[in-house]
């Protein structure tokens, strides 16, 4: 499987859970992922709402979130800059 195909999997399961569970078993990762397919697909109130959620493991993500290109239509948001600073505190 390569790696478009296991992200497709990921965001399966993590949109299968988000309906399922109403958001109550979502992980971080799952967090992550999900706003990643939010911002691709246009959507990006919902991919700033999930990306608001990282907190737990900040240091990975301040890291990857602003090389992404998933986030690139997200770049010149303000408040997309603003998670990108509480995740730096």
């Amino acid at each position: 499987m390569d790696n478009i195909e296991g992200f497709r999997e990921e965001i399966k399961k993590s949109l299968n859970i988000n309906k399922r569970y109403d958001n109550t078993h979502l992980i971080e990762r799952d967090y992550y992922n999900l706003a990643g397919y939010y911002s691709i697909n246009g959507e990006l109130e919902k991919a700033l709402n999930y990306l608001k959620k990282l907190h737990i493991n900040k240091n990975l993500y301040i890291n990857l979130i602003p090389k992404d290109p998933d986030f690139v239509n997200l770049r010149d948001d303000e408040e997309y800059i603003k998670i990108l600073e509480n995740l730096e505190d």
